[in-house]
């Protein structure tokens, strides 16, 4: 064998290699490069001086600021029972469609298409569509209130009400995303455990619990990852509907970021929010991956 088929055939086995070279420099600039810029953020001051940021060292200033920002902790709290409330109800909701929808296997499709409209919307359509029915003079719950003989709600510039009405509409929106997810992992369930049990005379809830759960588990774990990580990061519609108000008691997480951002121009501390609220979402994603390995166990 001479030297260029000796090249040819180490080429061939290392050409997969190479071939990622691409991917890896798109993923470097577009994914490493941000997040290592956000991290040195996060451990620096700075300075606005002759047009430029000039970067110093501050270690953990940050951090210490997080502690005494008592906003940031009331978003925390905020996007905390936000997320469980959410995930919690469009999970149900979600599974409770997607056994239904199973059970009228001919209109699957028309269902399914339905039901994706509010996912298909853009997010300032839907939170200035629901501020316009929110509304406490003329929104549609309110008349609905009215026509019945109740007092109506200011639902979004009552402290009360207004997370509450950011939760309504985020189930409204995302509780197709979760019906689908299911309602593919119940499809791909093979229906022969369900019929040998039914024979056997297993009632609907035994096949529920013993064979559809187990094999539709590892599906719903993937959905209530992608919620809850979607969850985390709620901004549009708190931004359109309260803009965090009234006070702070709609602020999350992803709005407080974007004030310290964008209105207070604190950089260095807005980076170590984000730094810190990604490493909560790194966390939900172990979890998750815990529960799944724990599933299959």
């Amino acid at each position: 064998m001479n030297l260029r088929d000796r090249l040819t055939i180490v080429f061939d086995r290392s050409f997969k290699y190479w071939a990622l070279i691409p991917l890896l420099i798109f993923v470097v600039v577009l994914t490493v490069y941000p997040v290592g810029q956000v991290v040195r953020m996060a451990f620096s001051s700075l300075t606005l001086a002759e047009g430029r940021y000039i970067w110093e060292f501050s270690g953990l200033n940050n951090f210490y600021k997080m502690l005494s920002d008592e906003v940031f902790h009331k978003a925390v709290r905020n996007t905390i029972v936000f997320v469980i409330v959410v995930v919690a109800v469009e999970f149900f909701l979600g599974l409770f469609l997607a056994l239904v929808t199973t059970k009228v296997s001919r209109y699957v499709g028309v269902y399914r298409t339905i039901l994706m409209l509010p996912i298909l919307m853009p997010p300032i359509a839907i939170g200035t569509m629901w501020r316009l029915m929110l509304n406490p003079q003329f929104g549609l719950f309110n008349q609905i209130a009215f026509s019945l003989g109740l007092k109506g709600q200011d639902w979004l510039s009552d402290p009360l009400y207004a997370l509450l009405a950011i939760m309504v509409v985020d189930v409204w929106q995302w509780t197709p995303y979760v019906f689908i997810i299911l309602l593919a992992g119940l499809q791909s369930i093979p229906k022969e455990p369900h019929e040998a049990a039914i024979v056997d005379g297993a009632t609907g809830f035994q096949v529920f619990r013993y064979i559809t759960w187990p094999l539709l588990f590892p599906t719903a774990v993937v959905a209530l990852m992608f919620r809850t990580i979607n969850s985390l990061k709620v901004f549009d519609k708190v931004i359109v509907l309260t803009g965090g108000g009234p006070g702070d008691a709609t602020e999350v997480i992803s709005t407080h970021i974007y004030k310290v951002f964008f209105e207070f121009q604190k950089m260095d501390l807005g980076s170590f929010l984000a730094l810190i609220t990604m490493l909560i979402a790194v966390g939900f994603v172990i979890g998750y991956r815990l529960l799944l390995r724990w599933g299959r166990s």
